[in-house]
């Protein structure tokens, strides 16, 4: 990973904390996306105004709501492939590695979690058939 990677990932978190505004409204919480990019920028030596340009959305999402080019823009809502997931996710983890305190490395882990959540990457994965019968079992 080097820097020009490491924004590209800055700009990634901060398009799915707008789409989480987006679908949530203002109030959405998205402090962990914000501390995240920050933490990217921090853990790569970004320049702050860069970050900031990068986190200028998602401060005025929160604030004055998301802009109508933004809200219109059919891919802010749209998935990842299972692919670009576990390359975030390992992004962040190679991030993660940079970091001084365990709060920081936290922080990113836990983003690396959610992102497999919100972003469904179990849906990309495929089960070996004893794993599809052992999940269609009813529960004892």
């Amino acid at each position: 990973m080097d820097t020009i990677r490491a924004m590209e990932l800055q700009e990634k978190i901060s398009r799915e904390a707008c789409a989480m505004i987006a679908l949530a409204g203002k109030d959405a919480d998205v402090s962990n996306h914000v501390r995240t990019v920050e933490l990217i920028g921090k853990a790569w030596g970004l320049s702050q105004v860069k970050t900031e340009e990068i986190l200028e959305n998602v401060r005025k999402g929160q604030t004055d709501g998301l802009p109508d080019e933004m809200i219109s823009d059919r891919t802010l809502l749209a998935n990842w492939s299972g692919l670009e997931i576990l390359d975030v996710q390992s992004d962040l983890f190679e991030t993660a590695i940079r970091l001084d305190t365990c709060g920081e490395r936290t922080t990113l882990f836990n983003m690396a979690q959610e992102i497999g959540e919100t972003q469904n990457l179990l849906d990309w994965i495929e089960q070996t058939p004893a794993e599809k019968q052992a999940w269609m079992a009813p529960a004892n």
